[in-house]
């Protein structure tokens, strides 16, 4: 088959033809043949004025190519200094690690050296407590033993019958109990 009778005889489509289908009156399709002539206008058109077209496509292009080189240097600019600025970070977090390092080191030592402090403030006190029952215990045994040198210094030196008190100076009573209370302890 031809070309021509595929087309029903209105042409080559291939060529640059467009076929508008357009509905009749009658209801059949009728067929009119369209061609575009706007490339040969712009191919028939002043070489003067292509020449200008492409002079400024070529201005345009060369804005372009430097605002998108100055663009591009912004964002150089830009991207140096955000890793300046991440280096910097960086370096201060180091410092702030180390230093939290100390810290919490020294914190450890202060923790420590408190618990060492309080054992020894706990251990004082139950030393003073045993300490201040000993000396209760041993003020209650002197009293004790003080009243009991002094009833033998009363039996002693009272021995008359009829339960009469005897005159004895009291240095000589006092150091009686003095020597009792020594030959006890």
């Amino acid at each position: 088959m031809d070309n021509a009778s595929d087309n029903f005889g209105l042409g080559d489509i291939n060529k640059g033809e467009k076929i508008l289908k357009k509905p009749s009156i009658g209801g059949g399709p009728t067929r009119k043949r369209l061609m575009d002539i706007s490339n040969l206008q712009n191919q028939q058109s002043n070489p003067a004025n292509q020449d200008a077209k492409q002079q400024s496509a070529k201005v345009a292009t060369e804005e372009y190519v430097d605002k998108l080189h100055k663009e591009n240097t912004i964002l150089l600019q830009l991207l140096a200094d955000r890793n300046k600025l991440l280096e910097l970070s960086r370096v201060e977090i180091l410092k702030l690690r180390t230093n939290l390092e100390k810290v919490q080191q020294q914190n450890l030592q202060l923790a420590q050296a408190n618990s060492h402090m309080l054992r020894e403030v706990n251990s004082g006190k139950d030393r003073l407590l045993v300490i201040q029952h000993e000396l209760a215990c041993k003020s209650g045994f002197l009293k004790a033993m003080k009243l009991e040198a002094e009833e033998k210094v009363k039996s002693v030196t009272c021995q008359n019958a009829a339960n009469e008190v005897c005159s004895m100076p009291k240095w000589f009573i006092l150091t009686l109990t003095i020597i009792l209370l020594h030959s006890v302890l």
